[in-house]
Protein backbone atom coordinates (compact mmCIF):
# COMPACT_ATOMS: atom_id res chain seq x y z
CA UNK A 1 0.00 0.00 0.00
CA UNK A 2 1.37 3.43 -0.94
CA UNK A 3 1.92 5.22 1.82
CA UNK A 4 -0.08 8.99 1.35
CA UNK A 5 2.03 12.22 -0.26
CA UNK A 6 2.62 14.91 2.06
CA UNK A 7 3.37 17.20 -1.49
CA UNK A 8 0.49 19.17 -3.52
CA UNK A 9 0.17 17.57 -7.00
CA UNK A 10 0.04 20.35 -9.30
CA UNK A 11 2.43 21.92 -7.94
CA UNK A 12 6.27 22.40 -9.73
CA UNK A 13 8.57 20.42 -7.10
CA UNK A 14 12.23 20.93 -8.36
CA UNK A 15 13.29 18.56 -5.50
CA UNK A 16 10.45 15.33 -7.05
CA UNK A 17 11.42 15.93 -10.45
CA UNK A 18 15.11 15.49 -9.40
CA UNK A 19 14.71 11.93 -7.61
CA UNK A 20 12.72 10.95 -10.74
CA UNK A 21 15.54 12.24 -13.13
CA UNK A 22 17.52 10.19 -11.58
CA UNK A 23 15.26 7.37 -11.88
CA UNK A 24 15.26 7.71 -15.26
CA UNK A 25 18.87 7.81 -15.64
CA UNK A 26 19.78 4.67 -13.50
CA UNK A 27 16.92 2.75 -15.17
CA UNK A 28 17.74 4.15 -18.65
CA UNK A 29 21.98 3.55 -18.51
CA UNK A 30 20.90 -0.08 -18.01
CA UNK A 31 18.53 -0.93 -20.89
CA UNK A 32 20.98 1.00 -23.03
CA UNK A 33 23.31 -1.76 -22.64
CA UNK A 34 21.36 -4.25 -24.98
CA UNK A 35 22.30 -2.32 -28.49
CA UNK A 36 26.08 -2.22 -27.41
CA UNK A 37 26.42 -5.81 -26.30
CA UNK A 38 24.79 -7.65 -28.91
CA UNK A 39 27.14 -7.66 -31.88
CA UNK A 40 29.73 -8.97 -29.28
CA UNK A 41 27.29 -11.75 -28.03
CA UNK A 42 26.18 -12.17 -31.80
CA UNK A 43 29.89 -12.94 -32.58
CA UNK A 44 30.74 -15.26 -29.10
CA UNK A 45 27.12 -17.64 -30.17
CA UNK A 46 26.41 -16.79 -33.27
CA UNK A 47 23.75 -15.40 -34.53
CA UNK A 48 22.37 -14.78 -37.48
CA UNK A 49 20.97 -10.58 -37.97
CA UNK A 50 17.67 -11.77 -38.14
CA UNK A 51 18.28 -13.10 -34.93
CA UNK A 52 19.94 -9.88 -33.30
CA UNK A 53 16.75 -8.62 -34.89
CA UNK A 54 13.75 -11.02 -32.72
CA UNK A 55 16.29 -10.12 -29.58
CA UNK A 56 15.39 -6.32 -30.41
CA UNK A 57 11.79 -7.63 -30.81
CA UNK A 58 11.20 -9.51 -27.80
CA UNK A 59 12.44 -7.03 -25.47
CA UNK A 60 10.33 -4.08 -27.06
CA UNK A 61 7.45 -6.32 -26.94
CA UNK A 62 7.62 -7.51 -23.50
CA UNK A 63 8.73 -3.93 -22.34
CA UNK A 64 6.88 -1.64 -24.33
CA UNK A 65 4.00 -3.20 -25.62
CA UNK A 66 2.95 -3.94 -22.16
CA UNK A 67 3.59 -0.27 -20.67
CA UNK A 68 -1.00 0.40 -21.63
CA UNK A 69 -1.13 -2.18 -18.65
CA UNK A 70 1.20 -0.93 -16.44
CA UNK A 71 -0.19 2.37 -16.37
CA UNK A 72 -3.72 1.17 -15.66
CA UNK A 73 -2.33 -0.74 -13.21
CA UNK A 74 -0.28 2.23 -11.78
CA UNK A 75 -3.14 4.37 -12.43
CA UNK A 76 -5.29 2.37 -9.93
CA UNK A 77 -2.97 1.38 -7.33
CA UNK A 78 -0.11 4.08 -6.77
CA UNK A 79 3.91 4.41 -8.86
CA UNK A 80 5.89 4.19 -6.72
CA UNK A 81 6.51 -0.11 -6.14
CA UNK A 82 6.04 0.20 -9.90
CA UNK A 83 8.77 1.99 -10.39
CA UNK A 84 11.13 0.58 -7.90
CA UNK A 85 10.67 -2.81 -9.26
CA UNK A 86 11.25 -2.26 -12.80
CA UNK A 87 14.37 -1.02 -11.93
CA UNK A 88 15.93 -3.66 -10.04
CA UNK A 89 14.61 -5.36 -12.84
CA UNK A 90 16.58 -3.79 -15.78
CA UNK A 91 19.50 -3.60 -13.48
CA UNK A 92 20.22 -7.14 -12.69
CA UNK A 93 18.58 -9.41 -15.54
CA UNK A 94 20.19 -7.21 -18.73
CA UNK A 95 23.65 -7.51 -17.67
CA UNK A 96 23.25 -11.19 -17.17
CA UNK A 97 22.90 -11.67 -20.86
CA UNK A 98 26.05 -11.25 -21.16
CA UNK A 99 27.01 -14.24 -19.85
CA UNK A 100 24.36 -16.56 -21.63
CA UNK A 101 25.23 -19.37 -23.97
CA UNK A 102 21.19 -20.04 -25.30
CA UNK A 103 20.04 -17.87 -27.59
CA UNK A 104 16.46 -18.67 -26.01
CA UNK A 105 17.53 -17.18 -22.38
CA UNK A 106 18.97 -14.08 -24.04
CA UNK A 107 15.47 -13.56 -24.97
CA UNK A 108 13.68 -14.68 -22.10
CA UNK A 109 16.33 -12.54 -20.20
CA UNK A 110 16.21 -9.31 -22.64
CA UNK A 111 12.02 -9.46 -22.13
CA UNK A 112 12.35 -9.64 -18.46
CA UNK A 113 14.60 -6.67 -18.24
CA UNK A 114 12.82 -4.59 -20.31
CA UNK A 115 9.61 -5.35 -18.70
CA UNK A 116 10.87 -3.44 -16.09
CA UNK A 117 11.32 -0.50 -18.38
CA UNK A 118 7.62 -0.59 -19.02
CA UNK A 119 7.44 -0.58 -14.86
CA UNK A 120 9.03 2.71 -14.48
CA UNK A 121 8.66 4.46 -17.60
CA UNK A 122 4.99 5.63 -17.76
CA UNK A 123 4.96 5.75 -13.71
CA UNK A 124 7.34 8.32 -13.95
CA UNK A 125 6.18 10.28 -16.40
CA UNK A 126 2.86 10.62 -14.36
CA UNK A 127 4.98 11.92 -11.69
CA UNK A 128 6.14 14.12 -13.68
CA UNK A 129 2.85 15.53 -14.96
CA UNK A 130 1.93 15.74 -11.47
CA UNK A 131 4.69 17.78 -10.55
CA UNK A 132 5.22 20.28 -13.19
CA UNK A 133 2.82 22.62 -12.93
CA UNK A 134 2.55 24.96 -15.59
CA UNK A 135 6.03 23.81 -16.86
CA UNK A 136 4.68 20.70 -18.50
CA UNK A 137 6.49 20.75 -21.15
CA UNK A 138 10.10 21.46 -19.60
CA UNK A 139 9.33 19.55 -17.17
CA UNK A 140 9.02 16.10 -19.06
CA UNK A 141 11.82 17.04 -21.27
CA UNK A 142 14.07 17.57 -18.21
CA UNK A 143 12.70 14.16 -17.35
CA UNK A 144 13.08 12.89 -20.79
CA UNK A 145 16.98 14.02 -20.21
CA UNK A 146 17.47 11.56 -17.69
CA UNK A 147 16.89 8.77 -19.57
CA UNK A 148 18.42 10.54 -22.89
CA UNK A 149 21.59 11.17 -20.75
CA UNK A 150 21.23 7.80 -19.35
CA UNK A 151 21.24 6.23 -22.90
CA UNK A 152 23.93 8.74 -23.97
CA UNK A 153 26.64 7.62 -21.87
CA UNK A 154 25.63 3.53 -21.25
CA UNK A 155 27.12 2.69 -24.71
CA UNK A 156 30.30 4.47 -23.63
CA UNK A 157 30.32 3.17 -19.91
CA UNK A 158 29.25 -0.54 -21.26
CA UNK A 159 32.25 -1.00 -24.24
CA UNK A 160 34.77 0.83 -21.57
CA UNK A 161 33.57 -1.33 -18.78
CA UNK A 162 34.04 -4.41 -21.44
CA UNK A 163 37.24 -3.43 -23.13
CA UNK A 164 38.48 -3.37 -19.21
CA UNK A 165 36.93 -6.60 -17.79
CA UNK A 166 35.41 -8.73 -20.89
CA UNK A 167 31.99 -9.17 -21.19
CA UNK A 168 31.65 -12.20 -18.83
CA UNK A 169 32.30 -9.63 -16.13
CA UNK A 170 29.44 -7.57 -17.10
CA UNK A 171 27.16 -8.66 -14.44
CA UNK A 172 29.06 -6.70 -11.51
CA UNK A 173 27.75 -3.54 -13.03
CA UNK A 174 24.48 -4.32 -11.22
CA UNK A 175 25.91 -3.36 -7.78
CA UNK A 176 26.07 0.53 -8.50
CA UNK A 177 22.77 0.46 -9.83
CA UNK A 178 21.13 -1.63 -7.01
CA UNK A 179 23.03 0.98 -4.22
CA UNK A 180 21.22 3.92 -6.58
CA UNK A 181 17.77 2.36 -6.38
CA UNK A 182 18.41 1.67 -2.53
CA UNK A 183 18.77 5.22 -1.92
CA UNK A 184 16.07 5.98 -3.98
CA UNK A 185 13.42 3.93 -1.78
CA UNK A 186 14.00 6.56 1.00
CA UNK A 187 14.00 9.87 -1.45
CA UNK A 188 11.12 9.01 -3.74
CA UNK A 189 7.95 10.30 -2.88
CA UNK A 190 4.59 8.09 -3.03
CA UNK A 191 1.34 9.60 -4.46
CA UNK A 192 -2.43 9.50 -2.51
CA UNK A 193 -4.19 8.07 -5.37
CA UNK A 194 -7.48 9.33 -6.75
CA UNK A 195 -10.08 6.68 -5.92
CA UNK A 196 -11.27 4.78 -9.54
CA UNK A 197 -14.42 2.38 -10.11
CA UNK A 198 -13.57 -1.19 -9.90
CA UNK A 199 -13.59 -1.83 -13.73
CA UNK A 200 -11.44 -4.45 -16.25
CA UNK A 201 -7.82 -3.69 -17.78
CA UNK A 202 -9.77 -3.02 -21.65
CA UNK A 203 -12.81 -0.83 -19.77
CA UNK A 204 -10.25 1.03 -17.91
CA UNK A 205 -8.55 1.73 -20.81
CA UNK A 206 -11.38 3.00 -22.83
CA UNK A 207 -12.94 4.94 -20.47
CA UNK A 208 -9.58 6.34 -18.55
CA UNK A 209 -8.91 7.98 -22.35
CA UNK A 210 -12.35 8.71 -22.93
CA UNK A 211 -12.40 11.31 -26.21
CA UNK A 212 -8.67 12.21 -25.45
CA UNK A 213 -8.36 8.53 -27.53
CA UNK A 214 -8.10 9.93 -31.21
CA UNK A 215 -4.95 12.52 -30.11
CA UNK A 216 -3.46 9.83 -27.90
CA UNK A 217 -3.38 7.51 -30.77
CA UNK A 218 -2.10 9.59 -33.72
CA UNK A 219 1.00 10.36 -31.13
CA UNK A 220 0.93 6.68 -30.97
CA UNK A 221 1.25 6.25 -34.71
CA UNK A 222 3.94 9.04 -35.07
CA UNK A 223 6.04 7.69 -31.98
CA UNK A 224 5.84 4.21 -33.56
CA UNK A 225 7.20 5.29 -36.68
CA UNK A 226 10.34 7.92 -34.95
CA UNK A 227 11.05 4.68 -32.69
CA UNK A 228 11.34 2.32 -35.53
CA UNK A 229 13.89 4.77 -37.54
CA UNK A 230 15.42 5.24 -34.31
CA UNK A 231 15.69 1.68 -33.37
CA UNK A 232 16.62 0.54 -36.20
CA UNK A 233 19.34 2.81 -36.45
CA UNK A 234 20.40 1.79 -33.04
CA UNK A 235 20.55 -1.98 -33.82
CA UNK A 236 21.59 -2.62 -36.89
CA UNK A 237 24.29 0.83 -37.82
CA UNK A 238 26.98 -0.57 -34.41
CA UNK A 239 26.79 -3.56 -36.59
CA UNK A 240 28.21 -2.16 -39.66
CA UNK A 241 30.59 -0.21 -37.77
CA UNK A 242 32.29 -2.20 -36.25
CA UNK A 243 32.00 -4.72 -39.62
CA UNK A 244 33.87 -1.56 -41.51
CA UNK A 245 36.81 -2.07 -38.80
CA UNK A 246 36.38 0.34 -36.41
CA UNK A 247 37.03 -0.27 -32.50
CA UNK A 248 34.34 -1.10 -29.62
CA UNK A 249 35.31 1.72 -27.82
CA UNK A 250 34.71 4.08 -31.28
CA UNK A 251 31.46 2.51 -32.06
CA UNK A 252 30.56 3.29 -28.04
CA UNK A 253 31.42 7.24 -28.39
CA UNK A 254 29.38 7.18 -31.74
CA UNK A 255 26.47 5.92 -30.45
CA UNK A 256 26.52 8.02 -26.95
CA UNK A 257 26.54 11.00 -29.10
CA UNK A 258 23.58 9.87 -31.50
CA UNK A 259 21.76 9.84 -28.24
CA UNK A 260 23.11 12.35 -26.43
CA UNK A 261 22.19 14.54 -29.49
CA UNK A 262 18.36 12.86 -28.43
CA UNK A 263 19.62 14.34 -24.95
CA UNK A 264 19.75 17.99 -25.58
CA UNK A 265 17.02 18.02 -28.38
CA UNK A 266 14.58 17.00 -25.37
CA UNK A 267 15.30 20.23 -23.39
CA UNK A 268 15.65 22.54 -26.16
CA UNK A 269 12.27 21.27 -27.62
CA UNK A 270 10.60 21.39 -24.00
CA UNK A 271 10.80 24.76 -23.79
CA UNK A 272 10.13 25.22 -27.47
CA UNK A 273 6.69 23.92 -27.10
CA UNK A 274 6.12 25.64 -24.21
CA UNK A 275 6.32 28.96 -25.91
CA UNK A 276 5.73 28.19 -29.53
CA UNK A 277 3.63 25.01 -28.77
CA UNK A 278 3.79 21.81 -30.03
CA UNK A 279 2.66 21.45 -33.87
CA UNK A 280 5.81 23.64 -35.38
CA UNK A 281 8.57 22.21 -33.12
CA UNK A 282 6.97 18.62 -34.75
CA UNK A 283 6.73 19.78 -37.83
CA UNK A 284 10.68 20.69 -37.59
CA UNK A 285 11.78 17.61 -36.27
CA UNK A 286 10.39 15.15 -38.64
CA UNK A 287 11.06 17.16 -42.23
CA UNK A 288 14.57 17.62 -41.12
CA UNK A 289 15.20 13.85 -39.76
CA UNK A 290 15.21 12.67 -43.12
CA UNK A 291 18.13 14.36 -44.61
CA UNK A 292 19.83 14.07 -41.01
CA UNK A 293 19.75 10.44 -40.86
CA UNK A 294 21.18 9.77 -44.62
CA UNK A 295 23.94 12.36 -43.51
CA UNK A 296 24.82 10.25 -40.79
CA UNK A 297 24.49 6.92 -42.63
CA UNK A 298 27.09 8.03 -45.01
CA UNK A 299 29.71 10.40 -43.27
CA UNK A 300 32.83 9.22 -43.04
CA UNK A 301 36.35 9.20 -40.46
CA UNK A 302 35.47 11.47 -38.06
CA UNK A 303 32.48 13.51 -39.46
CA UNK A 304 30.37 10.24 -38.03
CA UNK A 305 30.82 11.54 -34.62
CA UNK A 306 29.15 14.87 -34.86
CA UNK A 307 26.67 13.34 -37.64
CA UNK A 308 25.56 11.17 -35.44
CA UNK A 309 24.53 13.64 -33.11
CA UNK A 310 22.71 15.48 -35.60
CA UNK A 311 20.87 12.67 -36.30
CA UNK A 312 20.00 12.17 -33.03
CA UNK A 313 19.15 15.74 -31.96
CA UNK A 314 16.79 15.76 -35.09
CA UNK A 315 15.20 12.72 -34.84
CA UNK A 316 14.32 12.30 -31.17
CA UNK A 317 13.50 16.02 -30.42
CA UNK A 318 9.81 15.43 -29.66
CA UNK A 319 9.73 12.25 -27.85
CA UNK A 320 9.04 13.84 -24.58
CA UNK A 321 7.28 16.57 -25.74
CA UNK A 322 4.88 13.99 -26.96
CA UNK A 323 4.45 12.64 -23.39
CA UNK A 324 3.67 16.67 -22.52
CA UNK A 325 0.86 16.21 -25.27
CA UNK A 326 -0.46 13.39 -23.97
CA UNK A 327 -0.61 14.51 -20.24
CA UNK A 328 -2.54 17.47 -21.44
CA UNK A 329 -5.28 15.80 -23.77
CA UNK A 330 -5.83 13.27 -20.97
CA UNK A 331 -4.86 14.71 -17.47
CA UNK A 332 -6.50 12.63 -15.28
CA UNK A 333 -4.97 9.35 -16.85
CA UNK A 334 -1.62 10.22 -17.14
CA UNK A 335 -0.10 7.26 -16.39
CA UNK A 336 -2.14 5.38 -19.24
CA UNK A 337 -1.45 8.16 -21.94
CA UNK A 338 2.18 8.66 -21.37
CA UNK A 339 2.09 4.46 -21.49
CA UNK A 340 1.03 4.70 -24.90
CA UNK A 341 3.36 7.77 -26.58
CA UNK A 342 6.06 6.49 -25.24
CA UNK A 343 6.49 2.89 -24.49
CA UNK A 344 3.80 1.41 -26.62
CA UNK A 345 5.35 3.25 -29.51
CA UNK A 346 8.46 2.24 -28.98
CA UNK A 347 7.41 -1.19 -28.21
CA UNK A 348 5.74 -1.11 -31.48
CA UNK A 349 8.36 0.50 -33.48
CA UNK A 350 11.06 -2.29 -32.42
CA UNK A 351 8.58 -5.31 -32.51
CA UNK A 352 8.77 -4.90 -36.82
CA UNK A 353 12.77 -3.91 -36.78
CA UNK A 354 13.31 -8.07 -37.59
CA UNK A 355 11.74 -6.76 -40.91
CA UNK A 356 15.09 -4.09 -41.34
CA UNK A 357 17.67 -7.47 -40.44
CA UNK A 358 15.40 -9.27 -43.30
CA UNK A 359 16.41 -5.94 -45.83
CA UNK A 360 19.69 -5.67 -44.43
CA UNK A 361 20.49 -9.44 -45.29
CA UNK A 362 19.17 -9.16 -48.94
CA UNK A 363 20.68 -5.56 -50.01
CA UNK A 364 22.80 -4.46 -46.96
CA UNK A 365 22.76 -2.97 -43.55
CA UNK A 366 23.94 0.68 -44.98
CA UNK A 367 20.64 0.23 -48.28
CA UNK A 368 18.56 -0.84 -45.67
CA UNK A 369 19.06 1.63 -43.50
CA UNK A 370 18.36 4.15 -46.03
CA UNK A 371 14.95 2.97 -46.38
CA UNK A 372 14.36 3.33 -42.36
CA UNK A 373 15.66 7.07 -42.57
CA UNK A 374 12.59 7.86 -45.13
CA UNK A 375 10.05 6.83 -42.43
CA UNK A 376 9.67 10.07 -40.73
CA UNK A 377 8.68 11.84 -43.84
CA UNK A 378 5.51 9.93 -43.18
CA UNK A 379 4.71 11.59 -40.14
CA UNK A 380 3.76 14.81 -41.76
CA UNK A 381 0.70 14.24 -42.72
CA UNK A 382 -0.46 12.57 -39.11
CA UNK A 383 1.22 15.58 -37.16
CA UNK A 384 -1.47 17.65 -39.22
CA UNK A 385 -4.50 16.04 -37.82
CA UNK A 386 -3.02 16.78 -34.15
CA UNK A 387 -5.00 19.14 -31.93
CA UNK A 388 -3.42 22.68 -31.95
CA UNK A 389 -1.37 22.35 -28.46
CA UNK A 390 -0.07 25.47 -28.15
CA UNK A 391 1.80 27.05 -25.38
CA UNK A 392 1.67 26.15 -21.82
CA UNK A 393 -1.02 28.48 -19.81
CA UNK A 394 0.88 30.65 -17.13
CA UNK A 395 -1.46 29.22 -14.67
CA UNK A 396 -2.47 25.81 -13.68
CA UNK A 397 -2.06 23.39 -16.57
CA UNK A 398 -5.46 22.81 -18.46
CA UNK A 399 -6.93 20.26 -21.04
CA UNK A 400 -6.82 21.30 -24.18
CA UNK A 401 -9.43 20.96 -26.96
CA UNK A 402 -9.24 17.26 -28.26
CA UNK A 403 -12.09 17.86 -31.06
Amino acid sequence: MEPRNPHHPGRFSPKILAVIFLAHFSGDIYQSFVAPILPLIKESIGLSLTQVGFVISTTTLAGQLSQPLVGVLADRFGPRTFLLTGLVMGSVLIPLMSITPWYSLILVLGALGALGSSMYHPTAAALVGQFSGARGGLSMSIFGLGGTLGYGFGPLLVTLYISAYGLGHLPYATLPGLVIILSMFFMLPAVERQPKPKTNIIDSIKTGLGDAWRPVMLLWLIGSLRSFADISIRTYYPIMYLDGGESLVSMGVMISLYVLGGSVSSVVCGELVDRKGFKPVFYASFALSTPCLIMFLFSQGWWVYPAGFIGGFILMATMFPSVALANRIAPNNRSLASSFTLGFAAGTGGVISPLVGKLAEAVGIQQALVFTSLIPLACLFFIHMLPHGGPSPKSKAQEISVG
